[in-house]
């Protein structure tokens, strides 16, 4: 299957979650001016049809980005 249909945050978190965040994601993750700053581009640029390539080191918050733009439009 290429996509599943996600009902729940419950189903994104914890060690069997699809994205597998700590399930205390959503109660500490901290957006600051920058992040919120990051977060809108991507979004943007991917309304319009561009791509979005976010890089990093393993550990630096990529997925934890993307999980609260989720978030942020559920």
């Amino acid at each position: 299957m290429y996509y599943c249909i996600v009902k729940s945050i419950s189903e994104l978190l914890g060690e069997e979650g699809i994205l597998r965040l700590p399930s205390y994601l959503p109660k500490v993750f901290i957006a600051d001016p920058p992040r919120e700053e990051a977060i809108k581009h991507a979004s943007d640029a991917l309304i319009k049809g561009e791509n979005v390539l976010i890089e990093g080191a393993s550990g630096t918050g990529k997925t934890a980005l993307m999980f609260k733009e989720f978030i942020n439009n559920i």
